[in-house]
Order: structure tokens, then sequence, then C-alpha cells
């Protein structure tokens, strides 16, 4: 493995390591502050709703003033955000800490993948970018489950001492950046801030106008929207629904299981794919119907046993996604706006997102966990053919 690599894979394991202390109590810290389910999901509308608009000019911060730099803010970003949340008590605090969580999370997501990537290709290395991209999606989930088993173990005693071990994970970030992380040629090849910005608007206004003009490229963004929004009351309240009967030590081996459920229907999504040539739309719609099934099937059930089991079934299902849909667009898009309209699909996703949290928020409150869960469910079995039906498409 090459330097670059081993510097990227340890950052990125680190950052996953800091942002999954509080996966498996985010609910339960949020609950236990008296908000009702419509009240915990619009505190997270608002970081999807923020991610909404900070993902391309926080991509465009990263072009014009450097990867690097781009990384290091969002670390110090980070720690304010798990710092405000540590101090919060009341909504106007969980959504202050909610904006800065955003913001850090948008400086960092593309910036460091694009660092690697040019790195890579400097140093004629960019035929090890396929590998670099499998240990990425691999390693930083196997390593949310000792961050989030460490982090409700930690949160025995105080649910909001998990946000200061998230703290204290992006400062080790931080150093470790400063160290690791070197973009030596950045400067050089750097364009004008005026060149750059209309650049950015120039690959913008195609990308929108190729979403107008193919009708099959926006029924692939909607059939992620759709998804999204309808994994969001399995998101938010699976932790409370299965504390209140197995009480906060069972939520540890749930979570387990959820990452190896996740992995599991990755590794099929993998094989899958490695059978054809093309990422098949039928395989898309294949993990729409075991994640809308299973969250169906969990309202005709009593036993807890099978309740988990439904539950982690559907996030097999959402494993079997990710693969299959990042093929399905990539492969099939042009280098020079590749990036872009990967930004596109994150920006689709973080809107049914939003949607979802709301409109199930209140669900929820109303009618119940379980009653959101199967509606949830069924929403994904009205949207199944919108993903069987798509087609394959070239620009």
């Amino acid at each position: 493995m090459k330097k670059t690599e081993k510097c990227y894979l340890t950052i990125l394991l680190l950052n996953s390591l800091s942002r999954s202390f509080t996966f498996g109590t985010y609910s339960l810290f949020l609950y236990s502050h008296k908000l009702s389910l419509f009240e915990l999901n619009l505190v997270n509308v608002v970081f999807m709703s923020a991610v909404f608009l900070f993902e391309l000019p926080t991509g465009f911060f990263a072009d014009v003033f450097g990867r690097r730099l781009s990384l290091l803010f969002s670390c110090l970003i980070d720690c304010l955000g798990f710092i405000a949340y540590y101090l919060a008590t009341d909504i106007p605090g969980f959504i202050v800490a909610e904006i800065l969580l955003a913001f850090g999370h948008c400086l960092m997501s593309g910036a460091f993948d694009a660092w690697v990537v040019d790195t890579l290709h400097e140093e004629g290395n960019g035929h090890r970018l396929k590998n670099v991209f499998s240990m990425k999606h691999f390693a930083s989930k196997l390593i949310q489950i000792p961050a989030a088993v460490l982090g409700l173990y930690v949160a025995r005693t105080n649910l909001a001492n998990v946000w200061l071990l998230s703290a204290g994970g992006t400062v080790i970030v931080f150093l470790a950046a400063i160290v690791l992380v070197k973009e030596n040629n950045f400067l050089q090849k750097r364009e004008s801030l005026k060149q750059r910005w209309n650049s950015f608007f120039s690959v913008t206004q195609k990308s929108l106008r190729l979403i107008r003009l193919d009708r099959n490229l926006l029924q692939f963004y909607l059939v992620g929207s759709c998804l999204a929004f309808a994994v969001q009351p399995l998101n938010m309240f699976w932790a409370i629904y299965f504390k209140q009967f197995w009480g906060q030590q069972s939520l540890i081996p749930i979570w387990i299981g959820i990452i190896l459920c996740t992995i599991a229907g990755t590794v099929l999504g993998s094989w899958l794919l490695s059978r054809t040539t093309h990422a098949s739309p039928q395989y898309i719609a294949l993990a729409h119907l075991i994640v809308g099934l299973s969250a169906m099937m969990i309202i005709g059930l009593t036993d807890l046993g099978l309740i988990a089991a439904c539950f982690l079934a559907h996030e097999f299902g959402r494993g079997l996604s990710a693969p299959v849909c990042d093929l399905y667009l990539q492969k099939q898009l042009s280098s020079e706006i590749r990036s872009t309209m990967g930004s596109m699909q994150s920006l689709f996703s973080h809107l049914g997102s939003s949607l979802g949290l709301f409109c199930f928020g209140l669900v929820g409150d109303h009618f119940g966990i379980v009653i959101s869960w199967f509606l949830a469910g069924l929403f994904l079995m009205l949207c199944l053919p919108l993903a069987y039906w798509l087609k394959q498409f070239h620009h």
C-alpha cells in the first residue's frame, strides 16, 4: 500500500470513528430532553437542509483554496459542533450544533476524496483508486462497530458525554491531518478565483440542463430521493423503539447487526456487479423491494426477535442499494461532469431525507413508531416501478 493510500485511509478511519460515537445515542439524547418524535426529526431536518445548501459551495471552496485547508477547517468546525451539542439543552441549541456539523461534513465529504484522486494521479498510481475506494467503504463501516459500542458505554452515565468523546476525536483527526496530508502542487496549478467561479457555474448549468433534458437521469435521482425519504423513520426511531422493550444495553448487539447486515448487502451488490458489465436497474429495484417489504412486515409481528430481524433485513437492502446505485450513475457520465452530478445525487438524497423526517415525524407522533415504519415501507413499494423501469443512459 502506497504512502498516500495509508494517509487517506488513516484520516478517513479516524474521522469515521469520531463521528460514529454518537450513532447509537443521537436519538436517545434528543429524546431525553423531552422532544417529541416530530421535534426530534425536525432537528435532523436542519442538518439535511444545511447539507443541501452547503454541498456545492464547500466544493467550490476546496477547489479554490485547497483540499487540505478544507479538511482542516472541517475538523475544527466539527469539533465546535460536537461541543455545541454537549452544551445544548433546547431546540435552538441543537439547531446551532446541527448547522455546524453540516458545514463540517460538507467541507470534508468531497474535498478529501478529490485530494486522494489528484495525489495518486500525480504519483502515477491512478490505477489504485478502485482498491482505495473499496477499502474505504468496508473499513469506514467496520470502524463504526467499536465506535458506537464505546459511545453507548460512555452514555450509561450521561448521554451528553458522548459528544465530548466525538469532539476529542476530531482534535485527533486535525492533528493527524496537519502531519500526514500534504498538497505541495496545489498552488502552482490553481486557477484564479474568477476562473474557478466561472467554471463552477458552467459545470453546474450543464448538469442542471442534463437533468432537465434527460428524463431517465431525473428518474434515477427521484428513485434515490424516494429511498432516502422512506428510511428516515427507521433511522431515527430504532434506538427509541428497542430501548423501551430491551433496555439501552440491547442497542449494542442491534448496532453491530446493523453494520454487519449493511456490509453483507454491499458484498452481495458487489458480487452481482462482478457478473455483469453494467449496473442493472433491476438490482436497484431488488434493493428497494427488500427495504420496503422488511419495513411493512413489522406491523404484523408481536415477537420482538422477529421485529429486530425485519429491521436488520431492511439494512441489508440498503447495503445492496449503495454500490449498485453508485455504479449505475458513475459508469454513465463523462469525467467533466461526474463530480458535479455526484453532488446533485447527494442534493436530491438530502432533499428526500428532509421531507421524510418531517412527514414521518408527524406520523410517529400521532400514530406510533411501528405505523411510521409500515407507511415508509408501503411508500417504497409504491415507488418500486420507478426503479424497475430505469434505463441505461449515456452522455
